[in-house]
């Protein structure tokens, strides 16, 4: 029997314009591992990951044109566009994880966009409900029923790791960020029957679940 090989094994080690990619430490899974740069100038701290996701994305993903620079002016390229997740699927991936997992760089992602503008509450409640059933009854992540609370829950700082997020701002306010998430995601408690339904994490509604996700793409 042939033993897979994860896609990033190809990538590394993989060489631009003198600037060397290395993958290294890859889990269990082959999806996950650290991302190490060579360039003429040496090697940045960089502290960077590069992880395969699990599933493919449920909604169309925004084309975003990059944020222009003088310095653009002096490339002999015209920078490209850059497809990015969307918002509404973005903000549901990140509750998926949260309620599993008290991760402080989730945390600040999810102030971030509870403070950043609108949402599509209605979407991003049905996104996070589908892929938390797939979590659970696909991937055998997290446990059944879907529950809101495991959201929406008091957490104590100390649940939280600051490391994980000190490098990226400061200061650092856990509980600051935390009463954000209660108030502003409380939409997630709302939900609809079919909702309710797929919250149960019956097998017998995978097929359904699949096409849901599936069908989201037709409608952006």
């Amino acid at each position: 029997m042939r033993r897979w090989r994860s896609p990033l094994c190809r990538l590394s080690t993989f060489e631009v314009n003198g600037f060397t990619f290395a993958i290294e430490k890859l889990g269990d899974d082959g999806r996950r591992g650290d991302l190490l740069v060579d360039t003429p100038f040496g090697r940045p701290q960089l502290g960077a990951k590069i992880e395969l996701a699990r599933h493919a994305l449920s909604l169309a993903p925004e084309i975003l044109d990059p944020v222009r620079l003088p310095i653009h002016d002096r490339y002999d390229f015209v920078l490209p566009t850059t497809p990015v997740v969307r918002v509404e699927e973005a903000v549901a991936e990140k509750l998926a994880r949260y309620r599993r997992a008290s991760l402080s760089r989730d945390l600040y992602d999810l102030k971030w966009f509870a403070t950043s503008g609108a949402l599509d509450e209605a979407l991003i409640r049905r996104l996070w409900v589908l892929k938390v059933y797939r979590d659970v009854v696909v991937d055998g992540r997290g446990t059944k029923p879907v529950d809101p609370q495991e959201v929406l829950r008091p957490r104590h700082e100390c649940e939280f790791r600051r490391e994980d997020i000190g490098y990226l701002t400061r200061p650092v306010r856990i509980n600051e960020w935390i009463a954000a998430i209660r108030d502003r995601y409380a939409f997630v408690a709302h939900l609809d029957a079919d909702e309710q339904r797929w919250a149960q994490c019956n097998e017998r509604d995978l097929h359904e679940v699949e096409t849901a996700l599936a069908s989201f793409r037709a409608h952006t």
